[in-house]
Protein backbone atom coordinates (compact mmCIF):
# COMPACT_ATOMS: atom_id res chain seq x y z
CA UNK A 1 0.00 0.00 0.00
CA UNK A 2 2.82 2.40 0.92
CA UNK A 3 4.59 1.62 -2.33
CA UNK A 4 1.39 2.26 -4.31
CA UNK A 5 0.85 5.61 -2.57
CA UNK A 6 4.47 6.59 -3.23
CA UNK A 7 4.09 5.74 -6.94
CA UNK A 8 0.87 7.81 -7.10
CA UNK A 9 2.53 10.87 -5.56
CA UNK A 10 5.52 10.39 -7.85
CA UNK A 11 3.25 10.20 -10.89
CA UNK A 12 1.34 13.34 -9.87
CA UNK A 13 4.64 15.13 -9.34
CA UNK A 14 5.74 14.10 -12.81
CA UNK A 15 2.47 15.40 -14.25
CA UNK A 16 2.82 18.79 -12.58
CA UNK A 17 4.76 20.41 -15.49
CA UNK A 18 2.11 19.10 -17.93
CA UNK A 19 -0.74 20.40 -15.76
CA UNK A 20 1.02 23.75 -15.47
CA UNK A 21 1.35 23.93 -19.26
CA UNK A 22 -2.33 23.12 -19.76
CA UNK A 23 -3.59 25.62 -17.19
CA UNK A 24 -1.17 28.33 -18.31
CA UNK A 25 -2.70 28.08 -21.79
CA UNK A 26 -6.19 28.32 -20.27
CA UNK A 27 -5.47 31.02 -17.69
CA UNK A 28 -7.59 33.62 -19.42
CA UNK A 29 -11.09 33.35 -17.91
CA UNK A 30 -10.38 29.95 -16.35
CA UNK A 31 -12.77 28.78 -13.61
CA UNK A 32 -11.47 28.47 -10.04
CA UNK A 33 -12.58 28.40 -6.44
CA UNK A 34 -11.06 31.51 -4.82
CA UNK A 35 -9.86 31.29 -1.22
CA UNK A 36 -8.25 34.09 0.79
CA UNK A 37 -6.47 32.62 3.79
CA UNK A 38 -8.96 30.20 5.37
CA UNK A 39 -11.94 32.01 3.79
CA UNK A 40 -13.53 30.30 0.79
CA UNK A 41 -14.78 33.29 -1.17
CA UNK A 42 -16.59 32.25 -4.36
CA UNK A 43 -16.38 30.51 -7.70
CA UNK A 44 -14.51 32.90 -10.00
CA UNK A 45 -12.97 33.25 -13.40
CA UNK A 46 -9.36 34.34 -13.18
CA UNK A 47 -6.63 35.69 -15.42
CA UNK A 48 -2.96 36.16 -14.68
CA UNK A 49 -0.26 38.57 -15.85
CA UNK A 50 3.50 38.25 -15.33
CA UNK A 51 4.68 39.08 -11.81
CA UNK A 52 4.85 42.86 -11.32
CA UNK A 53 4.21 43.49 -15.03
CA UNK A 54 3.49 47.09 -14.09
CA UNK A 55 4.08 48.53 -10.62
CA UNK A 56 0.80 48.91 -8.69
CA UNK A 57 -1.17 47.17 -11.47
CA UNK A 58 -2.94 43.99 -10.32
CA UNK A 59 -1.53 40.84 -11.93
CA UNK A 60 -4.23 38.45 -10.69
CA UNK A 61 -7.80 39.34 -11.69
CA UNK A 62 -10.74 37.31 -10.35
CA UNK A 63 -14.36 37.96 -11.36
CA UNK A 64 -17.54 36.49 -9.92
CA UNK A 65 -21.27 36.84 -10.47
CA UNK A 66 -21.99 35.39 -7.00
CA UNK A 67 -22.30 37.67 -3.97
CA UNK A 68 -21.58 35.14 -1.22
CA UNK A 69 -21.30 36.00 2.49
CA UNK A 70 -17.52 35.82 2.05
CA UNK A 71 -17.61 38.26 -0.90
CA UNK A 72 -19.57 40.67 1.34
CA UNK A 73 -16.90 40.33 4.07
CA UNK A 74 -14.10 40.99 1.59
CA UNK A 75 -15.83 44.04 0.07
CA UNK A 76 -16.62 45.48 3.50
CA UNK A 77 -13.00 45.13 4.61
CA UNK A 78 -11.74 46.69 1.38
CA UNK A 79 -14.13 49.67 1.64
CA UNK A 80 -13.09 50.23 5.25
CA UNK A 81 -9.53 50.68 4.02
CA UNK A 82 -8.11 47.51 5.55
CA UNK A 83 -4.99 46.28 3.81
CA UNK A 84 -6.24 42.84 2.74
CA UNK A 85 -2.93 41.05 2.31
CA UNK A 86 -3.31 37.29 2.53
CA UNK A 87 -2.45 34.00 0.90
CA UNK A 88 -4.63 33.59 -2.18
CA UNK A 89 -5.52 30.17 -3.56
CA UNK A 90 -7.25 29.51 -6.87
CA UNK A 91 -8.17 25.85 -7.19
CA UNK A 92 -9.79 23.44 -9.62
CA UNK A 93 -10.24 19.67 -9.35
CA UNK A 94 -6.80 19.28 -10.94
CA UNK A 95 -4.55 22.12 -9.79
CA UNK A 96 -4.08 24.80 -7.16
CA UNK A 97 -2.54 28.18 -7.97
CA UNK A 98 -1.08 29.94 -4.94
CA UNK A 99 0.06 33.51 -4.37
CA UNK A 100 1.43 34.20 -0.90
CA UNK A 101 0.85 37.60 0.70
CA UNK A 102 -1.20 38.88 -2.25
CA UNK A 103 -2.74 42.31 -1.70
CA UNK A 104 -6.31 43.12 -2.78
CA UNK A 105 -5.68 46.55 -4.33
CA UNK A 106 -8.64 47.13 -6.68
CA UNK A 107 -12.34 46.31 -6.86
CA UNK A 108 -14.65 46.87 -9.82
CA UNK A 109 -18.41 46.88 -9.23
CA UNK A 110 -20.65 46.03 -12.19
CA UNK A 111 -22.29 48.15 -14.85
CA UNK A 112 -26.06 47.80 -14.72
CA UNK A 113 -28.82 48.37 -17.27
CA UNK A 114 -26.89 47.39 -20.39
CA UNK A 115 -27.40 43.62 -20.30
CA UNK A 116 -24.80 40.96 -19.60
CA UNK A 117 -23.79 39.40 -16.28
CA UNK A 118 -23.25 41.64 -13.27
CA UNK A 119 -19.68 40.73 -12.33
CA UNK A 120 -17.62 41.88 -9.37
CA UNK A 121 -13.91 42.05 -10.14
CA UNK A 122 -11.15 41.68 -7.53
CA UNK A 123 -7.61 42.73 -8.48
CA UNK A 124 -4.64 41.39 -6.52
CA UNK A 125 -1.01 42.46 -6.44
CA UNK A 126 0.76 39.12 -6.15
CA UNK A 127 4.34 37.98 -6.08
CA UNK A 128 5.33 34.57 -7.40
CA UNK A 129 2.37 32.41 -8.44
CA UNK A 130 2.98 28.69 -8.04
CA UNK A 131 0.96 25.87 -9.57
CA UNK A 132 0.62 22.45 -7.91
CA UNK A 133 -1.46 19.37 -8.67
CA UNK A 134 -4.32 18.53 -6.32
CA UNK A 135 -3.13 15.59 -4.23
CA UNK A 136 -5.96 15.01 -1.78
CA UNK A 137 -9.65 14.22 -1.83
CA UNK A 138 -10.19 17.05 0.67
CA UNK A 139 -8.83 19.61 -1.80
CA UNK A 140 -10.93 18.18 -4.64
CA UNK A 141 -14.16 18.27 -2.63
CA UNK A 142 -13.85 21.88 -1.44
CA UNK A 143 -16.98 23.76 -2.48
CA UNK A 144 -17.69 27.48 -2.75
CA UNK A 145 -20.33 29.02 -0.50
CA UNK A 146 -23.71 29.73 -2.07
CA UNK A 147 -24.38 33.32 -3.15
CA UNK A 148 -26.93 35.52 -4.90
CA UNK A 149 -26.71 37.37 -8.20
CA UNK A 150 -27.09 41.10 -8.67
CA UNK A 151 -30.19 41.87 -10.75
CA UNK A 152 -30.71 45.65 -10.43
CA UNK A 153 -29.54 48.75 -8.56
CA UNK A 154 -30.73 51.79 -6.65
CA UNK A 155 -29.07 55.19 -6.16
CA UNK A 156 -29.64 58.18 -3.92
CA UNK A 157 -27.97 61.56 -3.49
CA UNK A 158 -28.07 63.44 -0.21
CA UNK A 159 -30.43 66.43 -0.40
CA UNK A 160 -32.13 65.18 -3.57
CA UNK A 161 -35.49 63.50 -4.15
CA UNK A 162 -35.44 59.76 -4.99
CA UNK A 163 -33.75 59.08 -8.33
CA UNK A 164 -34.95 56.67 -11.03
CA UNK A 165 -31.78 55.67 -12.89
CA UNK A 166 -31.88 53.17 -15.75
CA UNK A 167 -28.14 52.59 -16.17
CA UNK A 168 -24.91 52.94 -14.24
CA UNK A 169 -21.37 52.39 -15.50
CA UNK A 170 -18.99 50.01 -13.80
CA UNK A 171 -17.32 51.55 -10.76
CA UNK A 172 -13.58 51.01 -10.33
CA UNK A 173 -12.06 51.54 -6.88
CA UNK A 174 -8.44 51.52 -5.76
CA UNK A 175 -7.13 51.20 -2.23
CA UNK A 176 -4.26 53.57 -1.48
CA UNK A 177 -4.20 55.68 1.69
CA UNK A 178 -8.00 55.58 1.32
CA UNK A 179 -10.43 53.94 -1.12
CA UNK A 180 -10.93 56.13 -4.17
CA UNK A 181 -12.91 55.88 -7.43
CA UNK A 182 -10.50 55.86 -10.35
CA UNK A 183 -12.92 57.56 -12.77
CA UNK A 184 -16.16 59.53 -12.78
CA UNK A 185 -19.30 57.72 -11.69
CA UNK A 186 -21.72 57.83 -14.64
CA UNK A 187 -25.44 57.04 -14.66
CA UNK A 188 -28.45 57.66 -16.86
CA UNK A 189 -31.73 59.14 -15.65
CA UNK A 190 -35.02 59.24 -17.50
CA UNK A 191 -37.19 62.15 -18.60
CA UNK A 192 -37.70 64.57 -15.76
CA UNK A 193 -34.72 63.25 -13.82
CA UNK A 194 -32.20 65.74 -15.16
CA UNK A 195 -33.32 69.12 -13.68
CA UNK A 196 -32.07 68.41 -10.12
CA UNK A 197 -28.66 67.46 -11.50
CA UNK A 198 -28.59 70.50 -13.78
CA UNK A 199 -29.38 72.77 -10.83
CA UNK A 200 -26.71 71.03 -8.75
CA UNK A 201 -24.11 71.47 -11.52
CA UNK A 202 -24.77 75.23 -11.57
CA UNK A 203 -24.14 75.49 -7.83
CA UNK A 204 -21.88 72.52 -7.14
CA UNK A 205 -21.44 71.42 -3.55
CA UNK A 206 -20.04 68.17 -2.21
CA UNK A 207 -22.70 65.53 -1.55
CA UNK A 208 -22.77 61.79 -0.94
CA UNK A 209 -23.96 59.25 -3.51
CA UNK A 210 -25.34 55.95 -2.26
CA UNK A 211 -25.44 52.90 -4.53
CA UNK A 212 -27.16 49.61 -3.74
CA UNK A 213 -26.70 46.55 -5.94
CA UNK A 214 -29.87 44.51 -5.52
CA UNK A 215 -30.74 40.82 -5.82
CA UNK A 216 -33.80 39.27 -7.40
CA UNK A 217 -35.78 39.51 -4.14
CA UNK A 218 -35.17 43.28 -3.87
CA UNK A 219 -32.67 43.00 -1.00
CA UNK A 220 -29.42 44.98 -1.22
CA UNK A 221 -26.46 42.64 -1.77
CA UNK A 222 -23.75 45.33 -1.95
CA UNK A 223 -24.02 48.84 -0.51
CA UNK A 224 -21.48 51.59 -1.09
CA UNK A 225 -21.38 55.30 -0.29
CA UNK A 226 -19.28 57.72 -2.32
CA UNK A 227 -18.32 60.90 -0.51
CA UNK A 228 -17.41 64.36 -1.80
CA UNK A 229 -19.30 64.03 -5.10
CA UNK A 230 -19.86 66.94 -7.51
CA UNK A 231 -21.29 66.90 -11.07
CA UNK A 232 -18.70 66.94 -13.84
CA UNK A 233 -21.23 66.80 -16.72
CA UNK A 234 -24.99 66.61 -17.36
CA UNK A 235 -25.56 65.56 -20.98
CA UNK A 236 -28.95 65.04 -22.76
CA UNK A 237 -28.83 61.91 -24.95
CA UNK A 238 -31.71 62.60 -27.35
CA UNK A 239 -35.44 63.06 -27.82
CA UNK A 240 -36.30 60.40 -25.22
CA UNK A 241 -35.32 62.79 -22.45
CA UNK A 242 -32.67 60.43 -21.08
CA UNK A 243 -29.74 62.29 -19.59
CA UNK A 244 -26.26 61.03 -18.77
CA UNK A 245 -24.89 62.37 -15.50
CA UNK A 246 -21.22 62.07 -14.52
CA UNK A 247 -20.13 62.67 -10.93
CA UNK A 248 -16.62 63.09 -9.63
CA UNK A 249 -16.31 61.63 -6.12
CA UNK A 250 -13.45 61.80 -3.64
CA UNK A 251 -13.63 58.65 -1.50
CA UNK A 252 -15.68 55.51 -0.92
CA UNK A 253 -16.86 53.70 2.19
CA UNK A 254 -19.40 51.00 3.08
CA UNK A 255 -23.00 52.06 2.51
Amino acid sequence: MTSLRARRVSLLGALAPVLFSITAAADERHAFLLSMGELRVANVHASFAPEQAKPSTPNVIATTTEVTPAVSVVLDGFLRGRALSTNVRLSTDAVVKKADRALLSTVKLPAMGSGGPAEIELGFLAGAITTQPVLSLKQTSAKAPVGSRIESFRVDVTGMAPIAASKIDSLSLAQTSSVVPTADVALEVGAGGAPPFTAWSKKPSARALGIEYVGGDGAALVKIRLEGCTPSSVTPLGASGTTRVALRCATARPG
